[in-house]
Protein backbone atom coordinates (compact mmCIF):
# COMPACT_ATOMS: atom_id res chain seq x y z
CA UNK A 1 0.00 0.00 0.00
CA UNK A 2 1.48 3.12 -0.63
CA UNK A 3 1.65 6.46 1.59
CA UNK A 4 -0.99 8.07 -0.69
CA UNK A 5 -3.07 5.86 0.35
CA UNK A 6 -2.38 5.21 3.73
CA UNK A 7 -3.41 9.07 4.14
CA UNK A 8 -6.90 8.85 2.95
CA UNK A 9 -7.59 6.59 6.01
CA UNK A 10 -10.84 7.39 8.30
CA UNK A 11 -10.01 5.05 10.98
CA UNK A 12 -9.04 6.31 14.64
CA UNK A 13 -7.29 4.48 17.17
CA UNK A 14 -10.12 5.25 19.71
CA UNK A 15 -12.68 3.28 17.86
CA UNK A 16 -11.02 0.08 17.65
CA UNK A 17 -13.74 -2.09 20.12
CA UNK A 18 -16.31 -0.41 18.18
CA UNK A 19 -14.94 -1.59 14.75
CA UNK A 20 -13.98 -5.01 16.31
CA UNK A 21 -17.46 -5.75 17.48
CA UNK A 22 -18.84 -4.49 13.76
CA UNK A 23 -16.42 -6.73 12.24
CA UNK A 24 -17.40 -9.31 14.35
CA UNK A 25 -21.22 -9.00 13.63
CA UNK A 26 -20.25 -8.81 9.67
CA UNK A 27 -19.08 -11.81 10.57
CA UNK A 28 -21.71 -13.96 12.20
CA UNK A 29 -24.22 -12.06 9.43
CA UNK A 30 -21.95 -13.65 6.70
CA UNK A 31 -21.72 -10.21 4.87
CA UNK A 32 -18.18 -10.84 3.72
CA UNK A 33 -18.62 -8.21 0.68
CA UNK A 34 -19.71 -5.58 3.32
CA UNK A 35 -16.29 -6.47 5.05
CA UNK A 36 -14.09 -6.38 3.19
CA UNK A 37 -15.58 -2.70 1.66
CA UNK A 38 -14.61 -1.83 5.52
CA UNK A 39 -11.34 -3.30 6.07
CA UNK A 40 -10.27 -1.40 2.86
CA UNK A 41 -10.86 1.52 4.61
CA UNK A 42 -8.17 1.01 6.71
CA UNK A 43 -4.49 1.85 7.87
CA UNK A 44 -2.99 -1.66 8.36
CA UNK A 45 -1.63 -0.36 11.74
CA UNK A 46 -5.77 0.12 12.31
CA UNK A 47 -6.68 -3.16 10.83
CA UNK A 48 -3.96 -5.11 13.33
CA UNK A 49 -5.55 -3.01 15.86
CA UNK A 50 -8.96 -4.78 15.20
CA UNK A 51 -7.44 -8.72 14.53
CA UNK A 52 -5.67 -7.85 18.20
CA UNK A 53 -9.35 -7.55 19.19
CA UNK A 54 -10.79 -10.41 17.54
CA UNK A 55 -10.25 -14.04 18.90
CA UNK A 56 -7.98 -16.41 16.67
CA UNK A 57 -10.76 -18.39 14.63
CA UNK A 58 -12.18 -14.69 14.09
CA UNK A 59 -8.57 -13.04 13.60
CA UNK A 60 -8.06 -15.86 10.87
CA UNK A 61 -11.20 -15.42 8.94
CA UNK A 62 -10.81 -11.34 8.73
CA UNK A 63 -6.87 -11.94 7.57
CA UNK A 64 -7.93 -14.14 4.95
CA UNK A 65 -10.40 -11.74 3.62
CA UNK A 66 -7.76 -8.72 2.99
CA UNK A 67 -6.12 -8.42 -0.35
CA UNK A 68 -3.18 -9.32 -1.73
CA UNK A 69 -1.84 -5.73 -1.17
CA UNK A 70 -2.54 -5.22 2.23
CA UNK A 71 -1.93 -8.11 3.81
CA UNK A 72 2.22 -8.36 4.02
CA UNK A 73 1.61 -4.58 5.57
CA UNK A 74 -0.65 -6.03 7.97
CA UNK A 75 1.50 -8.75 8.95
CA UNK A 76 4.06 -6.63 9.90
CA UNK A 77 2.02 -4.24 12.06
CA UNK A 78 0.79 -7.20 14.00
CA UNK A 79 1.83 -8.11 17.68
CA UNK A 80 4.42 -10.81 17.94
CA UNK A 81 1.60 -13.36 19.70
CA UNK A 82 -1.01 -12.91 16.89
CA UNK A 83 1.49 -12.85 14.26
CA UNK A 84 2.64 -16.22 15.10
CA UNK A 85 -0.84 -17.05 15.11
CA UNK A 86 -2.20 -16.25 11.90
CA UNK A 87 1.73 -17.68 10.95
CA UNK A 88 0.34 -20.82 11.86
CA UNK A 89 -3.02 -20.62 9.76
CA UNK A 90 -1.30 -19.93 6.89
CA UNK A 91 0.02 -22.07 4.22
CA UNK A 92 4.14 -22.14 3.69
CA UNK A 93 3.79 -20.85 -0.12
CA UNK A 94 0.90 -18.24 1.12
CA UNK A 95 3.64 -17.49 4.02
CA UNK A 96 6.71 -17.30 1.72
CA UNK A 97 4.80 -14.97 -0.48
CA UNK A 98 3.97 -12.51 2.37
CA UNK A 99 7.45 -12.59 3.40
CA UNK A 100 8.58 -11.52 0.32
CA UNK A 101 6.63 -8.58 0.15
CA UNK A 102 7.60 -7.48 4.30
CA UNK A 103 10.54 -5.36 4.58
CA UNK A 104 13.77 -7.58 5.42
CA UNK A 105 13.69 -6.67 9.19
CA UNK A 106 9.83 -7.51 10.06
CA UNK A 107 10.22 -10.39 7.46
CA UNK A 108 13.22 -11.76 9.68
CA UNK A 109 11.48 -10.96 13.17
CA UNK A 110 8.28 -13.30 11.68
CA UNK A 111 10.69 -15.78 10.56
CA UNK A 112 12.06 -15.57 14.13
CA UNK A 113 8.47 -16.90 15.55
CA UNK A 114 8.07 -20.16 13.25
CA UNK A 115 9.52 -23.44 14.66
CA UNK A 116 13.35 -24.47 12.79
CA UNK A 117 11.78 -26.78 10.53
CA UNK A 118 8.73 -24.68 9.10
CA UNK A 119 11.29 -21.34 8.79
CA UNK A 120 13.27 -24.02 6.99
CA UNK A 121 10.58 -24.95 4.67
CA UNK A 122 9.17 -21.15 4.30
CA UNK A 123 12.43 -19.58 3.39
CA UNK A 124 12.73 -22.44 0.53
CA UNK A 125 10.69 -20.94 -1.18
CA UNK A 126 11.59 -17.86 -1.12
CA UNK A 127 13.58 -16.04 -4.06
CA UNK A 128 17.34 -17.10 -3.59
CA UNK A 129 18.25 -13.60 -3.00
CA UNK A 130 15.37 -12.42 -0.63
CA UNK A 131 16.40 -15.97 1.08
CA UNK A 132 20.07 -14.87 1.26
CA UNK A 133 19.31 -11.70 2.70
CA UNK A 134 16.81 -13.24 5.65
CA UNK A 135 19.44 -16.01 6.02
CA UNK A 136 22.40 -13.03 7.09
CA UNK A 137 20.11 -11.24 8.84
CA UNK A 138 18.87 -14.22 11.13
CA UNK A 139 22.40 -14.80 12.08
CA UNK A 140 22.61 -11.97 14.53
CA UNK A 141 21.27 -12.05 18.50
CA UNK A 142 17.45 -10.66 19.18
CA UNK A 143 17.19 -7.04 20.72
CA UNK A 144 20.66 -5.91 18.72
CA UNK A 145 20.97 -3.56 15.61
CA UNK A 146 21.68 -6.30 13.55
CA UNK A 147 18.43 -7.65 14.60
CA UNK A 148 16.17 -4.48 14.07
CA UNK A 149 18.19 -3.31 10.82
CA UNK A 150 16.57 -2.87 7.36
CA UNK A 151 18.78 -4.68 4.86
CA UNK A 152 17.35 -2.28 1.94
CA UNK A 153 19.07 1.01 1.21
CA UNK A 154 20.17 3.19 -1.17
CA UNK A 155 23.84 2.86 -2.30
CA UNK A 156 25.93 4.68 -4.53
CA UNK A 157 30.28 4.04 -5.55
CA UNK A 158 31.88 6.90 -4.27
CA UNK A 159 33.01 8.00 -7.62
CA UNK A 160 29.97 8.09 -9.51
CA UNK A 161 28.94 11.71 -10.57
CA UNK A 162 25.34 13.00 -9.31
CA UNK A 163 23.54 12.35 -11.96
CA UNK A 164 24.40 8.96 -12.58
CA UNK A 165 23.91 8.48 -8.43
CA UNK A 166 20.58 9.83 -9.33
CA UNK A 167 20.09 7.00 -11.71
CA UNK A 168 21.08 4.24 -9.72
CA UNK A 169 18.34 5.85 -6.75
CA UNK A 170 15.48 5.94 -9.34
CA UNK A 171 16.26 2.16 -10.04
CA UNK A 172 16.21 1.34 -6.36
CA UNK A 173 12.87 3.61 -6.11
CA UNK A 174 10.60 0.10 -6.20
CA UNK A 175 12.69 -1.99 -3.88
CA UNK A 176 12.62 0.74 -0.81
CA UNK A 177 9.22 2.56 0.42
CA UNK A 178 11.23 5.95 1.98
CA UNK A 179 14.67 7.00 0.72
CA UNK A 180 16.01 10.17 2.65
CA UNK A 181 19.34 9.17 2.92
CA UNK A 182 22.19 7.53 0.08
CA UNK A 183 25.11 6.05 1.28
CA UNK A 184 28.26 6.31 -0.59
CA UNK A 185 30.62 3.54 -0.30
CA UNK A 186 33.28 2.29 -2.16
CA UNK A 187 33.85 -0.60 -4.38
CA UNK A 188 34.24 -3.36 -1.21
CA UNK A 189 31.04 -1.45 -0.27
CA UNK A 190 32.56 0.10 2.68
CA UNK A 191 31.02 2.89 4.08
CA UNK A 192 32.90 6.09 3.13
CA UNK A 193 29.74 8.76 4.12
CA UNK A 194 26.10 9.74 3.38
CA UNK A 195 24.37 12.05 1.29
CA UNK A 196 20.41 13.63 2.01
CA UNK A 197 18.43 13.01 -0.65
CA UNK A 198 17.66 16.72 -1.18
CA UNK A 199 21.43 17.60 -1.87
CA UNK A 200 21.48 14.96 -4.06
CA UNK A 201 18.87 16.38 -6.38
CA UNK A 202 20.39 19.84 -6.02
CA UNK A 203 23.63 19.87 -6.83
CA UNK A 204 24.70 20.08 -10.63
CA UNK A 205 24.72 17.00 -12.68
CA UNK A 206 28.54 16.85 -13.15
CA UNK A 207 29.38 16.61 -9.28
CA UNK A 208 31.02 13.95 -7.95
CA UNK A 209 29.48 12.33 -5.04
CA UNK A 210 32.83 12.10 -2.99
CA UNK A 211 32.57 15.95 -3.19
CA UNK A 212 29.81 17.00 -1.57
CA UNK A 213 28.79 13.76 0.60
CA UNK A 214 28.86 13.85 4.42
CA UNK A 215 32.14 12.04 6.06
CA UNK A 216 31.57 12.07 9.75
CA UNK A 217 28.96 9.95 10.18
CA UNK A 218 27.52 8.16 13.26
CA UNK A 219 27.61 4.06 12.62
CA UNK A 220 26.36 1.02 14.61
CA UNK A 221 28.04 -2.44 15.05
CA UNK A 222 25.27 -5.13 14.21
CA UNK A 223 26.08 -6.69 17.60
CA UNK A 224 24.79 -3.44 19.45
CA UNK A 225 22.33 -3.71 21.89
CA UNK A 226 18.88 -1.82 20.55
CA UNK A 227 18.36 0.36 23.56
CA UNK A 228 22.19 1.46 22.95
CA UNK A 229 21.16 2.20 19.39
CA UNK A 230 17.82 4.47 20.49
CA UNK A 231 19.62 6.75 23.17
CA UNK A 232 22.47 7.12 20.48
CA UNK A 233 19.49 8.26 17.98
CA UNK A 234 18.06 10.24 20.80
CA UNK A 235 21.63 11.89 21.64
CA UNK A 236 22.41 13.12 17.67
CA UNK A 237 19.02 13.25 16.36
CA UNK A 238 19.27 10.81 13.87
CA UNK A 239 16.86 9.78 11.38
CA UNK A 240 19.01 6.68 10.20
CA UNK A 241 21.47 4.95 11.51
CA UNK A 242 23.51 3.06 9.49
CA UNK A 243 25.12 -0.27 10.58
CA UNK A 244 28.26 -1.57 9.69
CA UNK A 245 30.99 -4.54 10.69
CA UNK A 246 34.73 -4.09 11.70
CA UNK A 247 36.01 -3.65 8.16
CA UNK A 248 33.98 -0.50 7.64
CA UNK A 249 31.37 -3.17 5.23
CA UNK A 250 27.57 -1.79 5.17
CA UNK A 251 25.16 -3.61 6.23
CA UNK A 252 22.06 -2.37 6.72
CA UNK A 253 20.04 1.06 8.06
CA UNK A 254 18.02 1.63 11.41
CA UNK A 255 15.18 3.97 10.79
CA UNK A 256 12.99 6.16 12.89
CA UNK A 257 10.09 3.83 12.88
CA UNK A 258 12.52 0.90 13.90
CA UNK A 259 14.08 3.43 16.95
CA UNK A 260 10.10 4.39 17.93
CA UNK A 261 9.44 0.41 18.08
CA UNK A 262 12.39 0.10 20.36
CA UNK A 263 12.04 2.94 22.89
CA UNK A 264 7.77 1.45 22.91
CA UNK A 265 9.26 -2.22 23.40
CA UNK A 266 11.29 -1.28 26.30
CA UNK A 267 9.05 0.93 28.31
CA UNK A 268 6.62 -1.50 28.03
CA UNK A 269 9.43 -4.10 29.34
CA UNK A 270 10.36 -1.68 32.36
CA UNK A 271 6.43 -0.70 32.82
CA UNK A 272 6.02 -4.58 33.26
CA UNK A 273 8.66 -5.19 35.46
CA UNK A 274 8.14 -2.01 37.65
CA UNK A 275 4.51 -3.65 37.73
CA UNK A 276 6.17 -6.69 38.91
CA UNK A 277 4.20 -8.50 35.92
CA UNK A 278 6.18 -10.62 33.24
CA UNK A 279 6.54 -8.63 29.96
CA UNK A 280 4.81 -11.98 27.86
CA UNK A 281 1.37 -10.73 29.97
CA UNK A 282 1.25 -7.66 27.87
CA UNK A 283 -0.58 -10.01 25.16
CA UNK A 284 -1.67 -12.42 26.62
CA UNK A 285 -5.24 -13.60 26.64
CA UNK A 286 -5.47 -16.76 28.92
CA UNK A 287 -6.58 -15.83 32.61
CA UNK A 288 -4.79 -19.09 33.63
CA UNK A 289 -1.15 -18.00 32.06
CA UNK A 290 -2.25 -14.47 33.10
CA UNK A 291 -2.26 -15.87 37.04
CA UNK A 292 0.77 -17.84 36.28
CA UNK A 293 2.96 -15.20 34.80
CA UNK A 294 2.06 -13.26 38.13
CA UNK A 295 1.76 -15.52 40.82
CA UNK A 296 5.80 -15.38 41.21
CA UNK A 297 5.73 -11.48 42.20
CA UNK A 298 3.02 -12.02 44.63
CA UNK A 299 4.81 -15.09 46.04
CA UNK A 300 8.04 -12.78 46.39
CA UNK A 301 5.63 -10.16 48.29
CA UNK A 302 4.16 -12.75 50.29
CA UNK A 303 7.75 -13.86 51.48
CA UNK A 304 8.71 -10.38 52.41
CA UNK A 305 5.42 -10.22 54.51
CA UNK A 306 6.41 -13.13 56.50
CA UNK A 307 9.65 -11.83 57.05
CA UNK A 308 8.52 -8.51 58.00
CA UNK A 309 5.88 -10.58 60.52
CA UNK A 310 8.69 -13.07 61.60
CA UNK A 311 11.06 -9.79 62.19
CA UNK A 312 7.93 -8.00 64.44
CA UNK A 313 8.02 -11.16 66.64
CA UNK A 314 11.81 -10.88 67.90
CA UNK A 315 10.71 -7.14 69.05
CA UNK A 316 7.07 -8.71 70.64
CA UNK A 317 8.62 -8.07 74.24
CA UNK A 318 9.28 -4.00 73.11
CA UNK A 319 5.58 -3.83 71.65
CA UNK A 320 4.22 -5.33 74.76
CA UNK A 321 5.81 -2.84 76.51
CA UNK A 322 5.03 0.19 74.53
CA UNK A 323 1.69 -0.82 72.08
CA UNK A 324 1.60 2.56 70.65
CA UNK A 325 4.44 1.54 68.74
CA UNK A 326 2.31 -0.45 66.84
CA UNK A 327 0.25 2.04 65.42
CA UNK A 328 3.11 4.21 63.52
CA UNK A 329 4.36 1.16 61.54
CA UNK A 330 2.24 1.67 58.67
CA UNK A 331 3.39 5.10 58.90
CA UNK A 332 7.42 4.62 58.54
CA UNK A 333 6.88 1.49 56.32
CA UNK A 334 4.70 3.32 53.68
CA UNK A 335 7.00 6.44 53.63
CA UNK A 336 9.93 4.03 53.46
CA UNK A 337 8.26 2.43 50.65
CA UNK A 338 7.27 5.54 48.85
CA UNK A 339 11.06 7.01 49.12
CA UNK A 340 12.76 3.81 47.56
CA UNK A 341 10.69 3.72 45.13
CA UNK A 342 11.56 7.24 44.10
CA UNK A 343 15.24 6.99 44.15
CA UNK A 344 15.08 3.71 42.27
CA UNK A 345 12.39 5.58 39.53
CA UNK A 346 15.22 8.09 39.14
CA UNK A 347 18.12 5.92 39.07
CA UNK A 348 15.91 3.52 36.46
CA UNK A 349 15.74 6.68 34.27
CA UNK A 350 18.81 7.51 34.68
CA UNK A 351 20.47 4.49 33.26
CA UNK A 352 18.01 3.44 30.64
CA UNK A 353 18.26 7.27 29.73
CA UNK A 354 22.74 7.49 29.95
CA UNK A 355 22.41 10.46 32.43
CA UNK A 356 23.79 8.20 34.90
CA UNK A 357 26.47 5.41 34.71
CA UNK A 358 26.68 2.35 36.69
CA UNK A 359 30.20 3.05 37.09
CA UNK A 360 29.64 6.39 39.30
CA UNK A 361 27.70 4.36 41.88
CA UNK A 362 29.63 6.44 44.94
CA UNK A 363 28.69 10.03 43.41
CA UNK A 364 25.40 9.19 43.08
CA UNK A 365 25.15 7.53 46.08
CA UNK A 366 26.58 10.17 48.11
CA UNK A 367 23.73 12.44 46.32
CA UNK A 368 21.04 10.44 47.72
CA UNK A 369 21.82 10.10 51.32
CA UNK A 370 22.48 14.08 51.25
CA UNK A 371 18.49 14.14 49.57
CA UNK A 372 17.22 11.35 52.56
CA UNK A 373 18.77 13.40 55.41
CA UNK A 374 16.76 16.94 54.47
CA UNK A 375 13.76 14.82 53.54
CA UNK A 376 14.26 12.55 56.34
CA UNK A 377 14.80 15.73 59.20
CA UNK A 378 11.91 17.48 57.12
CA UNK A 379 9.13 14.50 57.57
CA UNK A 380 10.73 13.24 60.66
CA UNK A 381 10.16 16.82 62.46
CA UNK A 382 6.87 17.21 61.58
CA UNK A 383 6.31 13.77 62.29
CA UNK A 384 7.69 13.78 65.71
CA UNK A 385 6.02 17.38 66.61
CA UNK A 386 2.44 15.83 65.59
CA UNK A 387 3.39 12.23 67.90
CA UNK A 388 4.45 14.84 70.76
CA UNK A 389 1.43 16.38 71.04
CA UNK A 390 -0.99 12.96 70.88
CA UNK A 391 1.51 10.29 73.04
CA UNK A 392 4.21 12.79 74.14
CA UNK A 393 7.82 13.38 73.65
CA UNK A 394 9.65 9.96 74.22
CA UNK A 395 7.18 8.64 71.02
CA UNK A 396 8.37 11.89 69.39
CA UNK A 397 11.66 11.16 69.83
CA UNK A 398 11.54 7.63 68.44
CA UNK A 399 9.49 8.54 65.52
CA UNK A 400 11.55 11.23 64.62
CA UNK A 401 14.76 9.54 64.73
CA UNK A 402 13.18 6.53 62.71
CA UNK A 403 12.28 8.75 59.76
CA UNK A 404 15.03 9.85 59.52
CA UNK A 405 17.29 6.63 59.81
CA UNK A 406 14.17 5.60 57.02
CA UNK A 407 15.09 7.91 54.63
CA UNK A 408 18.34 7.76 54.74
CA UNK A 409 18.35 3.62 54.19
CA UNK A 410 15.56 3.60 51.34
CA UNK A 411 17.24 6.54 49.42
CA UNK A 412 20.35 4.65 48.92
CA UNK A 413 18.83 0.99 48.74
CA UNK A 414 16.82 2.72 45.93
CA UNK A 415 19.63 3.90 44.34
CA UNK A 416 22.16 1.63 45.07
CA UNK A 417 20.12 -2.07 43.86
CA UNK A 418 19.33 -0.75 40.41
CA UNK A 419 22.17 0.59 39.69
CA UNK A 420 24.20 -2.74 40.63
CA UNK A 421 22.34 -5.04 38.51
CA UNK A 422 23.11 -2.50 35.87
CA UNK A 423 26.56 -3.43 36.54
CA UNK A 424 25.91 -6.73 37.07
CA UNK A 425 24.75 -7.03 33.65
CA UNK A 426 20.66 -7.41 34.42
CA UNK A 427 18.37 -4.53 33.83
CA UNK A 428 17.74 -2.43 36.49
CA UNK A 429 13.83 -2.06 36.45
CA UNK A 430 14.22 -5.79 38.05
CA UNK A 431 15.14 -3.64 41.12
CA UNK A 432 11.21 -2.03 41.20
CA UNK A 433 7.95 -2.97 41.90
CA UNK A 434 7.65 -5.59 44.77
CA UNK A 435 11.48 -6.34 45.20
CA UNK A 436 12.49 -3.57 45.99
CA UNK A 437 9.16 -2.31 48.34
CA UNK A 438 9.53 -5.62 49.58
CA UNK A 439 12.97 -5.09 51.00
CA UNK A 440 11.94 -1.38 52.09
CA UNK A 441 9.86 -3.15 54.26
CA UNK A 442 11.80 -5.23 56.01
CA UNK A 443 14.39 -3.27 56.70
CA UNK A 444 12.15 -0.01 57.48
CA UNK A 445 10.77 -2.41 60.40
CA UNK A 446 14.07 -3.29 61.40
CA UNK A 447 14.98 -0.04 61.66
CA UNK A 448 11.99 1.18 63.92
CA UNK A 449 11.61 -1.59 65.98
CA UNK A 450 15.61 -1.82 66.61
CA UNK A 451 15.63 2.38 67.94
CA UNK A 452 12.68 1.62 69.76
CA UNK A 453 13.94 -1.25 71.87
CA UNK A 454 17.15 0.56 72.19
CA UNK A 455 15.36 4.15 73.70
CA UNK A 456 13.22 1.32 75.54
CA UNK A 457 16.21 -0.12 77.34
CA UNK A 458 17.94 3.39 77.69
CA UNK A 459 14.64 4.14 79.19
CA UNK A 460 14.43 1.18 81.49
CA UNK A 461 17.81 1.50 83.04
Amino acid sequence: MTDKKRLTTKFIRADTYRIARAVRFLLERGSIIRLKRLLSRFHPADTADVLEHLDDDEMHEVFNLLDRESAPDVLEEVEDRDQATLAEGLSDEFLASLVEEMASDDATDLIQLLSPERAGRVLDLIEPHDQAELKRLLVFAPQTAGAIMAAEFAAVVEDALVAEAIEAVRGMADELEDIHYVYVVDNEKRLRGVLPLHKLLLSPPGTPVSSIMITDVVTVPPELDQEEVALLAQRYDLERIPVVDTTGTLLGRITVTDIVDVVSEEVEEDLSRLAGIAEEEMGERSVTRISRLRLPWLVVGLGGGLASAFLISRFQTSLEELIILVFFVPVITNMGGNVGIQSSAIAIRGLATGEISASHMLPRLWTELRVGVLNGLATGLLLAVLAGFWQGSRIALVLGLSMLTVHMVATCTGTFVPMLLKRMGFDPALAAGPFITTMNDVFDLFVYLGIASLFMAHWRS
